[in-house]
């Protein structure tokens, strides 16, 4: 075996083990409660995937504004089933993510696509309690 293929085998058990440390402080939000209680007059900021910085305000009715530069669209928002939070709105269509908690930090979660919901991938969100009027 030569150096570089011991080293790459290091770096890559390294990046698993990391990794798995990393799984561990996420926990699955499965409860329609809880879910709610995450989007339900919470602001959301993540970056996008070209890491510009996006919110979105989610008003306990299930209205949403969504806000990535100077664009600004109107969501709805709704909890389907028992884990899993979908919005809908004219550019994108509908969308659905699951979620996991932070459980060392609980003001941040990290979304996954469910289903066949298109164009996302996922991401981590910061949340932070309160919106603004819209």
């Amino acid at each position: 075996m030569t150096f570089r293929t011991s080293m790459a085998g290091i770096a890559l058990l390294a990046m698993l083990g990391s990794g798995a440390a990393t799984a561990s402080d996420w926990q699955k939000v499965e409860d329609p409660k809880e879910l709610r209680a995450l989007y339900s007059n919470k602001t959301h900021r993540q970056l996008s995937y070209s890491r510009e910085a996006t919110m979105t305000h989610y008003r306990a009715d299930g209205k949403a504004l969504f806000i990535s530069g100077e664009r600004r669209i109107p969501r709805t928002w709704e909890i389907k089933g028992n884990d899993q939070v979908c919005w809908s709105d004219h550019v994108q269509g509908q969308a659905c993510v699951r979620v996991e908690r932070n459980k060392q930090n609980p003001s941040e979660i990290m979304v996954q696509q469910a289903g066949d919901s298109f164009g996302l991938t996922g991401g981590m969100v910061r949340i932070e309690d309160g919106i603004p009027k819209f």
